[in-house]
């Protein structure tokens, strides 16, 4: 009986969904591993289905990232984690037709990516957004809202239908990140998008590649053929 038991558990273990997080060995909670990699520049988390896109976007969004970074004090002002110093790189394009809103990836300065994203070259297409509100009021658009202190590079979007309504507050639209703060973005287009940035009745940013951007460097990027308003 015991040994039955034993093979039926190890069934109900086997058909488990792989869980979103794992704990490594001194305890902590750490990342799953995506399609693979590790989160390293070498070794990078690969982001290769739609799915492993929206648990990006989840485990920021929710505050799960938070306490993940390679080195909080590397900026000189001990920022707090959000996958600062780790890594990832798409690998094939992606669809993202079948998502009703999509999240973007960080919508608040509270909820950013610190990370380094690498497109290799790949699309994401077909996104669509109403916008995510935070707690004060700003509303956020993008395929990324709030970079702050990461990169992305060598993406690019096409298709997109982004609009955000700050609700008292500021509103921040853009077909790669909605907000660059001390970011790196580089090699990324942006074509055949709309880009559309609302207010109730406060101050309102959208642009091609980033919607606001202070202490951000921008290379070879472009954006073609938008309706941006």
């Amino acid at each position: 009986r015991m040994t039955s038991l034993l093979l039926v558990l190890a069934m109900c273990f086997a058909m488990l969904p792989t869980t979103a997080f794992a704990v490594d060995d001194e305890g902590s909670t750490m990342p799953a591993a995506y399609s693979g990699g590790s989160g390293t520049q070498k070794d990078p988390w690969i982001i290769s289905s739609v799915e492993d896109l929206q648990t990006l976007a989840s485990t920021i969004n929710n505050g799960q990232a938070a306490e993940f970074d390679a080195d909080c004090t590397d900026t000189g002002d001990g920022i707090p984690g959000n996958y600062h110093g780790y890594y990832f790189k798409q690998t094939k394009d992606l669809d993202l037709s079948g998502i009703k809103s999509w999240d973007p990836i960080g919508y608040s300065d509270g909820c950013y990516f610190a990370g380094h994203y690498d497109g290799d070259g790949h699309t994401i297409s077909n996104a669509k957004s109403t916008g995510k509100n935070d707690d004060e009021g700003f509303a956020t658009a993008g395929i990324f809202g709030w970079v702050e202190f990461g990169s992305v590079e060598n993406l690019h979007v096409e298709n997109a239908n982004f609009v955000a309504t700050g609700q008292g507050n500021y509103s921040f639209v853009g077909g790669v990140a909605a907000v660059a703060f001390a970011a790196s973005i580089k090699n990324c287009t942006v074509k055949n998008s709309a880009l559309e940035s609302k207010r109730d009745y406060n101050n309102n940013c959208a642009g091609g590649i980033a919607g606001y951007s202070t202490g951000a460097t921008f290379k070879n990027c472009a954006s073609v053929s938008n309706n941006i308003q």
